[in-house]
């Protein structure tokens, strides 16, 4: 992830990701042999009482969208709230022999190192599955579409699956895992590669599908846990914005400026191109230009995608200042940058 994206870390943060397990009465790593039984069950029911309260706040989500008649979108969320039920089932029935961990004989030291951390991940899962709710919830209270946040909270719920399967098997065996796939569960939140083009500055050029451009100028957006940037591109009698997402996971568009900003709706068209609003809200933003540096503005925002990665951004920054940059997503490929 981009180093401008990442979350600061205070008393609410990584401390409480990591801080979670000292809750856990009697929880010691599994050191003490004679108490790892019942060690491993308080750590599996007091995860299992903190992803209910998500799969519970999924259940009033469904009451939400029923009040607003969007009743198509319900099986997204019910399928959610099921899948996160099932996970928090899973933690709170699963049962071991008496072999494994819970045997006699000795327990290679990176077995333990290695059940700690994926108590660890399980916690950061809950940071992920928070961060999903409210993903949903914004996108319903706003009448965004739900598809893209179910998709990903879905893959965060396989994710936990299989950090749950591997933690058995070390359980089981008493021995550490191996293989393809096994550090990347240990992988803390905000690891994503970021784009090539997230950290610009004045006087880079950067080449978008065959044409050359000069960097001018740069936005910085934070909302919430959401960021992004978008860079001003020019060329000759030209002027594009490169917009850049935290992490490549979500693509970078080329967007150009709008002449008349659209007005407020859930479904707008502009150009015969039709878009649905995905979020809204109110940022803070840093802007760079060639007048200087202005940090801590606040504005409105709505964000619309389209067919074939239309995109669209909507900013109010308050006085009639209005702004709007539509384009569409890009492959990394179409994107070259030489640092000056």
């Amino acid at each position: 992830m981009s180093s401008w994206a990442k979350r600061e870390t205070d008393a609410g943060g990584q401390d409480r990701i990591s801080g979670w397990l000292n809750r856990v009465p009697g929880y010691t790593g599994y050191r003490r042999k004679e108490s790892r039984r019942d060690e491993d069950k308080r750590v599996r029911d007091e995860l299992a009482d903190q992803y209910g309260q998500y799969a519970q706040r999924l259940t009033a989500l469904q009451g939400e969208l029923v009040r607003a008649r969007r009743l198509t979108e319900i099986g997204q969320i019910e399928r959610l709230e099921r899948a996160l039920r099932l996970f928090t089932d899973r933690l709170q029935v699963a049962t071991y022999g008496y072999g494994g961990l819970f045997s006699d004989r000795p327990i290679d030291e990176r077995a333990l190192d290695q059940l700690g951390a994926f108590d660890r991940s399980l916690g950061d899962g809950l940071d992920q599955v928070r961060a999903g709710v409210e993903a949903l919830e914004a996108a319903a209270g706003g009448g965004g579409d739900l598809t893209e946040p179910a998709r990903q909270m879905q893959a965060t719920i396989d994710g936990l699956n299989r950090r749950f399967d591997l933690r058995g098997q070390v359980v089981e065996t008493g021995r550490a895992q191996e293989g393809p796939g096994v550090a990347d569960l240990f992988a803390p939140p905000g690891s994503a590669q970021a784009h090539i083009a997230s950290e610009l500055h004045f006087g880079d050029a950067v080449t978008v599908s065959g044409t050359d451009y000069l960097v001018q100028g740069r936005m910085e957006f934070h909302a919430g846990d959401d960021a992004w940037r978008q860079y001003l591109l020019r060329d000759v009698g030209a002027e594009r914005w490169l917009h850049v997402p935290p992490t490549a996971s979500e693509p970078m568009a080329l967007l150009e400026p709008l002449g008349d900003p659209p007005g407020e709706g859930q479904q707008i068209t502009i150009g015969g191109a039709n878009y649905t609003q995905q979020a809204a809200g109110e940022a803070t933003a840093e802007v760079v230009g060639e007048g200087g540096k202005q940090a801590d503005r606040r504005v409105r925002f709505r964000r619309y995608g389209g067919e074939a990665g239309a995109l669209l951004f909507v900013y109010d920054w308050g006085g009639g200042e209005r702004q709007a940059l539509a384009g569409r997503a890009l492959d990394p490929l179409e994107v070259t940058v030489y640092p000056r």
